[in-house]
């Protein structure tokens, strides 16, 4: 084998030199600075992005808080609408119960007066039907003719009488 062989020490020790000095001077003069830039970068972009993102959450609280009053304030307008609304029912609904009571008071009055009509209708229809029947009656039994002021007579006579009991 060739690499044992000492008579080929010397020269291979030299190219080992040069070759790892060339690699150690390409690494330390163009991997390692290009390295550095890299990470120098990537630390500036983390703090960048950091700071950023701080900047971001305080926008984002600020937003918050923003909202936050805003839908206070819209519950407020909410409720004061709601309110306005339920009392204007309740206006409105009052102002119609009102009105009907008064259109059934209005037609509870025409009833009760229809219904007194009625009975003065109907007690003046009794009053001629009594009449009538008693005359009739009365004519029969006595088979004669009685005059309408007899039997009116003796209807008031016997109501006088009812009243007494």
């Amino acid at each position: 084998m060739p690499q044992l062989d000492l008579s080929t020490y010397l020269s291979q020790v030299f190219w080992l030199i040069v070759a790892f000095g060339l690699l150690f001077a390409f690494l330390c003069y163009y991997i390692t600075p290009h390295l550095g830039g890299i990470i120098k970068n990537r630390g500036d972009k983390i703090k960048s992005d950091l700071l950023q993102a701080e900047q971001l959450k305080k926008n984002a609280k600020s937003l918050d808080d923003n909202i936050e009053v805003e839908i206070r304030n819209a519950h407020k307008a909410a409720n004061q609408r709601i309110t306005k609304a339920v009392q204007e029912c309740q206006e409105k609904l009052a102002e119609s119960m009102i009105e009907k009571e008064n259109e059934i008071v209005e037609k509870a009055l025409l009833s009760e007066n229809k219904i007194n009509k009625f009975i003065e209708e109907s007690k003046d229809n009794i009053d001629e039907l009594v009449h009538a029947i008693a005359q009739t009656i009365t004519e029969r039994l006595l088979s004669k003719p009685v005059s309408r002021h007899d039997i009116t007579n003796q209807i008031k006579l016997a109501q006088k009488l009812v009243k007494k009991t």
